[in-house]
This record gives structure tokens, sequence and C-alpha cells, in this order.
């Protein structure tokens, strides 16, 4: 016979496990209740009390900053903290303070009030945390905390320019570091963490965190072989030389981006173009008016066909071209562009004129005609220097529109520095605000454009969101643009072309 349970324990069983269920599921709403209810005592007390909360150590995990909070009379203070790992000890008397304004303590009785006792608190930029241990045991919780900070560095660095490799490994609290040189020459250290921001090595090397706000530059230095000698100390030492450099970037982009290399070299982005962003297969970014705080982005292609740079605490779509180069804020659905560069003056169409097309679409919403090409990017009447909620042109046939036509005039000009005609065309459905238009309708795969002196191009597209720029005899006059291939859309069976400009080309000189 099979061995089986007897039934009475079966039934036990089962009614015991509905028991344990209940139990956490009741759990589950006494913590909520906990929680609701801490939330709610602490709206009912007073700001002197609250603040009493706040007092004690905070430390920021982004750059393990360590702070005392404390109230004094009317007033409430910051004691900002150093760790020294080589003692063991905390900055002692001689630490600095400085009184929070109104303003910020308004603020911070705000948080308290919303989030309860023991939560975080965003305070001068950083996310600060209630620190978990006594005082006596702050040195040895921060260095594990900097062991981690230096394991965020592991991995095999290049540079370039310089033709110099480093490797770094992790080894328990050590750090095994190896240096290859432009000359062929290889070195390698065993180092010590020595200070939050400092590893300290047996033959001369070190490495230094330089932290800023959303990531972490990190520097490698050799003791120099060459005596320099000091006039102040009147005596002759070791300098130390910087030998690498390289950024650690923060995880934002999924596993399958990879950098992506953009026609134009530089973009201003934010008010006041407070950060700027230098494109050369990777992103350099500099926060502030000066150049200094240098981080680094990959621009990566996105599942809907733009451009996209992901910063830490923004999004941006980015368009880029030949001649003309866009970028919008991806999170931004109420004024969408951001920055414009490298525009031509005036709206996009230039000198095209008597724009026609051999069929367009109508539906129930909007008419698709070939006006809707012209004016999109830079219209006068739009301070945001796009055209929202743009209706780009679609041909009208039941089919993929293979074999229609756009055609239109081309202004003449008597400049003799001009020698060509630049075309410009932005294939598909583009709206930065609606991205993902760009893959459900068809886009133009293969074209040929004619002239009226017989000129024949075949225009190959890429099938994203970019400019694509042709060039024509300066004596062209009349333009004819002819569907030949399309890439189908998942969902319509539309093909678009959002944008056309032309411009005469001067003399690069």
């Amino acid at each position: 016979m099979k061995n089986t349970l007897p039934l009475y324990l079966l039934i036990i069983f089962i009614l015991a496990l509905s028991s344990c269920a209940k139990t956490d599921s009741k759990q589950l709403q006494n913590n909520a209740q906990t929680e609701e209810n801490a939330s709610t005592q602490n709206e009912n007390l007073s700001d002197e009390d609250i603040l009493n909360q706040i007092e004690g150590y905070w430390y920021s995990e982004e750059d393990l900053n360590l702070i005392y909070l404390k109230a004094e009379g009317d007033s409430f203070f910051t004691y900002y903290k150093t760790v020294y790992l080589s003692t063991g000890k905390l900055t002692g008397g001689s630490y600095s303070y400085s009184p929070i304004d109104g303003i910020t303590v308004k603020n911070l009785l705000k948080q308290v009030k919303g989030k309860g006792k023991g939560k975080p608190l965003s305070y001068e930029g950083r996310t600060y945390l209630p620190l978990p241990v006594s005082e006596e045991n702050i040195p040895e919780f921060f260095r594990q905390l900097a062991v981690k900070r230096f394991a965020k560095t592991e991995g095999t660095h290049y540079d370039k320019k310089l033709d110099r490799q480093c490797s770094i490994k992790m080894q328990d609290d050590k750090i095994s570091l190896k240096m290859g040189y432009e000359d062929g020459r290889e070195e390698s250290d065993t180092l010590e963490i020595t200070e939050i921001e400092t590893a300290e090595g047996q033959n001369g090397y070190s490495i230094y965190f330089n932290t800023y706000k959303d990531n972490d530059e990190v520097c490698v230095y050799r003791v120099s072989d060459t005596l320099v000698y000091d006039p102040y100390e009147d005596e002759e030492y070791y300098p130390r030389e910087e030998v690498f450099k390289f950024s650690i970037i923060p995880n934002l982009y999924p596993d399958w981006a990879e950098p992506l290399e953009l026609t134009r070299s530089t973009w201003d982005v934010g008010a006041e173009k407070l950060t700027r962003i230098i494109i050369s297969g990777q992103v350099r970014i500099y926060n502030g008016k000066e150049p200094t705080d240098e981080k680094s982005f990959a621009v990566y292609r996105g599942g809907d066909g733009y451009a996209l740079l992901v910063l830490p605490n923004a999004r941006y779509r980015i368009i880029d071209g030949k001649k003309e180069h866009l970028i919008f804020d991806a999170n931004d659905n109420t004024t969408g562009f951001v920055e414009k560069t490298g525009f031509p003056s005036g709206a996009n169409g230039g000198i095209i004129s008597n724009l026609r097309a051999s069929s367009y679409l109508t539906d129930a919403s909007h008419t698709y005609s070939a006006d809707g090409m012209l004016g999109v990017y830079l219209p006068q009447s739009d301070s945001n220097w796009w055209l929202k909620n743009n209706i780009p042109w679609a041909e009208g046939k039941d089919d993929d529109g293979i074999g229609e036509t756009i055609d239109f005039d081309v202004s003449t000009t008597s400049d003799h520095r001009m020698v060509a005609v630049s075309l410009t065309i932005l294939n598909g459905y583009v709206d930065p605000l609606r991205p993902n238009l760009f893959y459900e309708n068809n886009r133009v795969k293969t074209m040929l454009v004619t002239t009226n002196e017989g000129e024949e191009v075949t225009v190959n597209f890429n099938d994203v969101v970019e400019f694509t720029t042709i060039e024509l005899p300066v004596t062209t006059t009349h333009v004819t643009l002819t569907i030949q291939e399309v890439y189908k859309g998942s969902k319509y069976s539309d093909t678009c072309i959002t944008a056309l400009d032309a411009r005469h080309q001067i003399w690069d000189k």
C-alpha cells in the first residue's frame, strides 16, 4: 500500500495554513496602520518636538557625508563631521557648524510630519539616512561603506587617448591594481583603503575619489621617479603624478544599449545653459558655468527610434542630423523642446515653394497634407521651436504608397558663394511627445530624388529618427521625391514624412 496522510491530520494542516495566512494579512494591515498612526501623531506634535526627533547623526550613501543635526535654543544647526579611517576617529571640537535657515527648517518639518521618524531626509541636495550605529562604531561602519564604494571601480578601464589600461579587482577589503602603459610597460600594486576617498599602495600607487552629485570620478596616481625641490620646505621630494582617470557611470541603460556616436559635437541643455554636453562616442557632461565637474554618459538608440540620453534625474530624446539638431526633454509633456543648436534662421521650409503631393490621407480627425511638412521646427508662433501635435504628410493610397510623389519648386540665387542646394528630410511620423507613432506608421526606406536638370539621386534612409541631408546642384529649381520602398508600420500602413527643408549651401572655404 502507498503511504497516505490520515484525513483528520490533513484537515488540521489546512486549517493551520489558513490561520497563518490570516495572521500574515492582519500583520500587514497592522504595519500599515502603525505607519499611518505615526504620521498622524507627527502631525499633532509641536515643531520643537519634531526637531528633537530629527536631532542626531545622518549620513549620505551618495558621497559618504556625515552630519549631526541639533536644536539649540531658538536655532537649529548642522554639524559637519569628518570620519578618519586611519585613526578611527571623528573630527573633535574643531568641526564646523552652520545655522539652518528658516525655509530649510520648514522643509525638514514637513518631511518628518509626512514620513515619520527614522525615514530618509532630503537636505542640501542629498538624501540622508539616520545613522544605524552608535558613535563609537561610526569609523567601522564607514569603512564598510568605503569598501562598497571602491568595489564600484572593479573592472578594466581604457584610455584611448593615452593608450593606457587600468584593471582593478577587490580582494576582501584590499584592492589589486594593474596598470598597462603606452610603451608596453606593466606595473601592479596592492592597495589598502586608508580613508573614505583614498586607497594607498605598497609600490607608490594610490586611488582617489573625486565625488560629484551624479557620479564619481576616480583618479589613479603614482609616485614620480623624479625628485622635485620644494623652496618653502627647503627639501626635495617625489611628487604624485596622475596616470589614469575614469568615471563611474550609473547603471541607467538597458543591457542591450550600445554607445551611439552623433554628428554634432556640442549640445547645451537646461535653463541658462548650465549643462553642456560634448558628444564624441560618449557624452561628456559639464555642470555649472565653467566646465569643471566632468561626467560621462553614453547615448544609445532607444526602442522608439530616438537617440536617448539618460541622466540620473533627466531623460532626453535627440534628433541628430548633418545640418539640424534637436533635443527634447523626454519627461516633459508640456514644453517638449529644451534647447536648439545648429538651426538655420527661420522655420524649416526655407526656399521651398509650390509644395504638392500626388495624394494625402484624410481621416475623421486630421488632413495629412503636404503643407504639414513646413514650419514644423523653429516656427515663429511657438517659443518652444517645435510645432506641438504636428501633423505630418501621409500618402492617401490604400496600400503602402509605393510610387507616390512629392514635388516642389526651389528658389534661385544670384549669390556666387552658394555652391549647392541642401535638402533635408525628417522621415516618418516624428512627434517627440508621442514617440510611439514613429514605428506604428510606415517610414520611407528608399526614395528617388530627381531635379529639373535630370539629376537623379537614390536616398536610403536608416530606420531611426534622424535628419537625412543630400546636396543637389545649385542650379536646381524643381525637385520630385518618389517613394520606392518602405519600412512597414506595426499598426498602420500609411507612409509618412514629418518635415522638409531646403537651403542654399554656402561654400566651405
